[in-house]
């Protein structure tokens, strides 16, 4: 096999001007930004508010019985 010498430094020369590949081909990550303790809590789905309202309707019907299983 020959190699043509200009091909080859030719090729050198371009890899060694390429920049730096990032890992994947992203964007580095910037950072995670910190919660907001403040921020309000989403609200309850419905199943929550059916499950409320129905343990203590169970409660009131079975005072004896501890655990409410859905």
């Amino acid at each position: 096999m020959v190699i043509d010498a200009i091909d080859f430094d030719g090729r050198l020369a371009v890899n060694k001007k390429a920049a730096p590949a990032t890992k994947g081909g992203r964007k580095p990550a910037k950072g995670k930004e910190p919660k907001d303790p403040n921020k309000p809590k989403r609200p309850a789905s419905a199943f929550f508010i059916f499950m409320e309202e129905f343990r203590k309707q169970f409660n009131k019907e079975n005072p004896d019985n501890k655990a409410v299983s859905a």
